[in-house]
């Protein structure tokens, strides 16, 4: 005897609905359609000619060949003439006519056979005694319905089957099924309309679940979660009435699996609790199905996945020790099926699923050792599958995705070489695809992330016009399949997440009028959304996002009142979630997050209490979060800059002792943090911005010896960063920021040769950072600062002329920036620096000196609240021709 073969779960709940039927129905007329790709319909007939045949009711198989095209009528003809002699054999009619779904002489000999056949639908009816099935192509149910109205009529089941990939908790920056596949191309809901045709007809009792299943994903699809929920209860409730009347495998099992769906419905509308009830109800009988099945292969993998639902729901309430045990469980049950079936297809696949799920519990804790072990392990099992398979569309579809993840955890730890070839043989690999499959929307979808995720290496680089290409393309993507599923929940969303990634190119440049109108229309999409879709969680989650990215370009614009406004909306939602979630760690981060946004709104007009208020807020709600998650290196983190916020209101209030508690807290943590991720380089990074701020309460206070050990330190860092990261935009500004620190040591301590080389070396690093950003905002601020610090040290020496030079030049970037940025308080607090500066050459500059006070008067004017102006403009009452340093200095 043959193997039995092995489907995947999508395919396998096709197959036993289709196998029932024939069963079921074997001897007298009914009718069939499926709609399905060319590998899941062949792995389909496969499967169910293996179990008929055991019965004696093998396939009666028809696969088209070349001839079809030329002449469908033909084919019509030798059918209509074959119905006799099919029926006297015993077994259905498998008629596959689904080969070259994306060409175009196929497609139109496909609509003629269908014309044709629909003519001859008496003839069917009297003349075969026996099921018909039909197999098209998957994106032909609404080319059947218009060219052959009475047999669609008259089927008696329908089903569609794709390539689908494993689904995922959103929460998790990993590439996810797409539920709009499950939509048909003209927006119809083809499962739904036909459970409401089963659950209405007078044998509703008899109705196949698995078209409820299928139902209920596809109305998730369409933004329709109350009705997917309806069409969900209603077939557990269906299922529950079948094992009460019939305890038996079969039934417990459909049970089982309703509930898991229900499990399903309840985490898209982020009711955690519902989602964790039934997926216990579900694994218990799974348990159950185990041991009085004896463990044969199905029961073990339908308890491997009721294990990883669960875990699902551990890993979106942040129980990492929970995630942990049933995904290692899973795992198990994983492995012994590898071993027991001699390493299927399908066991093997399973392996590698169960080994990604254990890579994210370890990638959330930080654990990069254990991700990078078990991504490859599944990578590993995902190539062998790609060449034992032949390169499906499916192994090649989750070969990519394996090398998406491995692509994360080499840019977690700053290895952007390794981090862009990874990314770039994925997204080789879905660019193949979309050209395989006729550019279906899974495929297309799939490109799209691919770009996205080396739009980050590009943009981590410091290369905008790479990151922009990439982005622009994702983009193009997103809106084409907005136009092509009829603006689906989930095409809409992705086409909010591209806007806000063009948004953050526009951003860094300083191009704010780009930002804000990308940002706007990713924020009419998040509203759109949450109306569609009645406020479920991710979309009132997304639209706070969206908030946010449009009160960072109110923030640097200095309209305080509108970034105020927004951050303030985002609250309330933040808020909102946290109650209706039962304060989820991503509910409570989020707020955290939002906390601090205010924060820096009530610091920068000088509200220092408000500022505090905001913070400590959020410092309780990080020090919750290390408490309930046991510390994770994000929660860890979080913490460190929770602590630094609040140092800074304490610094700014002149409490050094306060500043230089919570500053020494976030140093520990950060030290720890290092040795705990084996230095990442995002945790040096952290370890040399903690080291900074004690150099600032050290400098304050006049500890220069202080001052000069920690920013030392903090300089070693960061020129390992700058040698380890291939020199980033970001770490060659954090060098120059480090030297900068340096240098005001060797100024104050009137070791002017030290100060002049370190400066000279900051200079010639902002520079080259514009020259090669294209001159940011940001570059062009920083080139003007470390001008003034040159300009200090020549004024210092007497050295007139040079200081004059340097002075004018920053003063010629300063007044480009107020044109470029539209006025924005620092831009113009900075060109009143600048000003001052060059007014302060002999024999002086009146007009220089008259201009920068009356910016103060009108900052002033503008933010009465705004404790720093009204102190610059008092002082100008008595200044002595000292220079003077920027409003803000650049940090890191």
């Amino acid at each position: 005897m043959s193997p039995a073969l092995a489907l995947d779960a999508p395919t396998e709940r096709v197959a036993v609905t289709l196998l029932r039927h024939l069963e079921w129905q074997h001897d007298g007329f009914s009718l069939v359609f499926v709609f399905a790709d060319v590998g899941p319909s062949l792995q389909l007939a496969d499967w169910l000619d293996q179990r008929l045949a055991m019965q004696g009711r093998a396939l009666r198989r028809h696969e088209a060949k070349d001839s079809f095209v030329h002449d469908p009528e033909a084919a019509v003809d030798a059918l209509v003439g074959r119905l006799a002699e099919l029926s006297a054999q015993p077994g259905g009619v498998w008629y596959a006519i689904q080969r070259h779904p994306g060409d175009a002489q196929w497609n139109r000999a496909r609509t003629l056979f269908l014309a044709r056949l629909n003519e001859r639908r008496f003839l069917l009816e009297r003349d075969l005694k026996r099921p018909l099935v039909l197999v098209l192509p998957a994106h032909f149910r609404a080319e059947t319905r218009a060219m052959a109205p009475d047999i669609w009529h008259k089927r008696d089941l329908s089903e569609e089957l794709r390539w689908l990939r494993d689904a995922v908790p959103t929460s998790v920056p990993v590439t996810v099924e797409p539920l709009a596949t499950r939509v048909a191309a003209d927006g119809s809901l083809p499962a739904f309309a036909e459970w409401q045709r089963m659950a209405s007809a007078s044998a509703a009792e008899q109705a196949f679940l698995p078209t409820a299943w299928s139902a209920s994903n596809e109305l998730l699809a369409a933004g329709r979660p109350g009705d997917a929920e309806h069409v969900a209860r209603g077939a557990l409730s269906l299922a529950r009435r079948r094992a009460q009347a019939r305890p038996d495998g079969s039934s417990d099992r459909d049970l089982s699996v309703s509930l898991s769906n229900l499990g399903r419905v309840a985490e898209a509308q982020g009711d955690w609790t519902q989602a964790d009830a039934v997926y216990r109800e579900s694994l218990a009988l799974s348990r159950q199905l185990v041991e009085r099945l004896g463990g044969t292969p199905e029961s073990l993998r339908d308890l491997s996945v009721s294990l990883d639902n669960l875990g699902s729901v551990a890993q979106a309430q942040g129980d990492w020790t929970q995630a942990d045990a049933v995904y290692r469980e899973s795992l198990a049950l994983s492995r012994q099926l590898v071993e027991r079936l001699g390493g299927t297809p399908e066991s093997l696949r399973d392996l590698s699923v169960s080994l990604d799920n254990l890579g994210r519990v370890a990638q959330a804790q930080g654990d990069w050792t254990q991700a990078d072990a078990v991504y490859r392990e599944s990578l590993a099992l995902r190539r062998q599958l790609v060449e034992r398979l032949g390169g499906t569309p499916e192994s090649l579809r989750d070969l990519s995705v394996s090398l998406n993840n491995l692509g994360r955890v080499a840019q977690a730890q700053g290895d952007w070489t390794q981090a862009d070839a990874l990314y770039r043989e994925s997204l080789a690999l879905r660019r193949q695809l979309v050209e395989r499959l006729g550019g279906t929307p899974e495929s297309l979808r799939d490109l799209s992330i691919s770009l996205d995720n080396l739009g980050r290496v590009a943009q981590a680089q410091g290369d905008w016009t790479q990151a922009d290409a990439l982005y622009r393309e994702s983009l193009a993507l997103s809106r084409q399949l907005v136009e092509r599923l009829g603006g689906t929940p989930e095409s809409l969303r992705d086409l909010s997440v591209s806007l806000n990634n063009l948004g953050r190119v526009a951003q860094a440049q300083g191009d704010w009028t780009q930002a804000d109108a990308l940002y706007r229309e990713s924020l009419a999409l998040s509203r759109q959304l949450v109306e569609r879709l009645g406020g479920t969680p991710e979309s009132l989650r997304d639209l706070s996002v969206s908030l946010n990215n449009l009160g960072s370009v109110a923030q640097a614009q200095g309209d305080w009142t509108q970034a105020d406004a927004v951050y303030r909306e985002s609250l309330a939602l933040r808020r909102q979630l946290v109650e209706r979630l039962g304060g989820t760690p991503e509910s409570l981060r989020d707020l955290s997050v939002s906390l601090d946004n205010l924060g820096r709104v009530a610091q920068a007009q000088g509200d220092w209490t408000q500022a505090d208020a905001l913070y400590r807020e959020s410092l309780a709600l990080s020090r919750q979060l290390v408490e309930r998650l046991g510390g994770t290196p994000e929660s860890l983190r979080d913490l460190s800059v929770s602590l630094n916020n609040l140092g800074r209101v304490a610094q700014a209030q002149g409490d050094w002792t306060q500043a230089d508690a919570l500053y020494r807290e976030s140093l520990a943590l950060s030290r720890q943090l290092v040795e705990r991720l084996g230095g990442t380089p995002e945790s040096l990074r952290d370890l040399s911005v903690s080291l900074n701020n004690l150099g600032s309460v050290a400098q304050a206070q006049g500890d220069w010896t202080q001052a000069d050990a920690v920013y030392r330190e903090s300089l070693a860092l960061r020129r390992q960063l700058v040698e380890r990261l291939g020199g980033t935009p970001e770490s060659l500004r954090d060098l120059s920021v480090s030297l900068d620190n340096l240098g005001r040591v060797a100024q104050a301590q009137g070791d002017w040769t030290q100060a002049d080389a370190l400066y000279r070396e900051s200079l010639a690093l902002r520079r080259q950072l514009v020259e090669r950003l294209g001159g940011t905002p940001e570059s062009l601020r920083d080139l003007s600062i470390s001008l003034d610090n040159l300009g200090r040290v020549a004024q210092a020496q007497g050295d007139w002329t040079q200081a004059d030079a340097l002075y004018r030049e920053s003063l010629a970037l300063s007044r480009q920036l107020v044109e470029r940025l539209g006025g924005t308080p620092e831009s113009l607090d900075d060109l009143a620096v600048s000003l001052l500066n060059a007014s302060a050459i002999p024999p002086g500059d009146a007009a220089a000196r008259a201009e920068a006070v009356d910016i103060y008067r009108r900052l002033c004017t503008r933010f009465p609240d705004t404790v720093r102006y009204a102190q610059r403009l008092q002082a100008l009452s008595g200044e002595n021709g000292a220079p003077l340093g920027s409003g803000t200095m650049p940090t890191s």
